[in-house]
């Protein structure tokens, strides 16, 4: 599994000098089968970290060159970090992302269904991250918890996803989350 395959977001044409001819998008998808199709010629399965972003956002996509699409084309399983602290109030029509984490997974995870989907090719495994952490620094203030947890694997599931991942920096993940109420 590649944790990002990515330019830093910092990476514009002031600190890095790229080919006028390709862009950044082109760059990763490039590598991502480059790398994808001789790693599977010795039976390996490949995903890759992408930012939740780059689902909603094409701008987001050409900033760090991930386009969730293309990139889908050639991975077994692409893992969107889409975790709902990290949304822009009003995403979705939504003003507290953070605070309604079944609806910002539903509806990002049935964005991104539609988007890979939408031609009929084959393409990776949706399994995202999800967020097992609380950002204290946000309005209103809310403890993630099993509740949470619990919220955001049925959004996964009530949108098509039958994998996902959980993420905490520290290690430290809601078990009771993971149990059934």
């Amino acid at each position: 599994q590649f944790d990002y395959m990515r330019f830093h977001e910092s990476m514009n044409e002031n600190r890095v000098i790229l080919d006028p001819e390709i862009s950044k998008t082109e760059i990763i998808t490039e590598f991502t089968q480059y790398i994808c199709e001789n790693l599977k010629k010795e039976g390996v399965k490949v995903s890759a970290d992408v930012f939740g972003a780059v689902i909603l956002s094409d701008l987001d996509a050409s900033i760090v060159g991930q386009d969730f699409k293309a990139i889908s084309k050639y991975l077994d399983y692409i893992c969107p970090m889409i975790y709902p602290s990290h949304y822009a109030e009003g995403t979705f029509g939504i003003d507290y992302p953070h605070c309604n984490a079944y609806e910002m997974i539903l509806k990002t995870l049935k964005l991104g269904q539609n988007k890979i989907n939408e031609d009929g090719e084959k393409r990776a495994v949706i399994r995202p991250w999800l967020q097992d952490f609380t950002l204290k620094n946000l309005e209103p203030y809310l403890e993630y918890g099993p509740k949470e947890i619990r919220d955001q694997i049925k959004g996964a599931y009530d949108a098509g996803v039958e994998e996902w991942l959980f993420w905490n920096a520290g290690g430290n993940y809601t078990e009771e989350g993971l149990k059934a109420e």
